[in-house]
């Protein structure tokens, strides 16, 4: 059973998806009540091996806290912030969407839905 630090992992928190023929666990991590000033909520994607465990490999930055939903289109990952009616998309086989720390992706677009 996965469990997150202090608590069990909720099934709404997990996601299977494919990108560039590999599978991904993505798993949202949103911060816990009271840190929402400092903290924001954000993406872990692990690579899913057969025989091995799961291995991080980058952590997606959401900027913002509330309710998100998730998506895989062409190789990229729209997740899309139901609070603010937006949507970011990432790449993470793009390198300037990578910061300093080379696990920390950043979107390479935010597209206000209202429109």
């Amino acid at each position: 059973c996965l469990k997150e630090r202090g608590g069990q992992l909720l099934e709404r928190q997990v996601s299977i998806i494919t990108l560039h023929g590999r599978l991904f666990l993505a798993i949202t991590k949103s911060p816990r009540p009271g840190e929402e000033k400092f903290k924001m909520t954000e993406i872990g994607l692990y690579t899913l091996n057969n025989d091995q465990p799961a291995t991080k490999v980058a952590i997606l930055q959401l900027g913002a806290t509330g309710r998100f939903a998730l998506n895989c289109v062409d190789n990229m990952i729209v997740v899309h912030h139901q609070n603010s009616k937006t949507s970011l998309i990432f790449d993470i086989c793009w390198s300037p969407a990578i910061t300093t720390d080379s696990s920390n992706t950043l979107p390479v677009l935010c597209v206000d839905t209202t429109a």
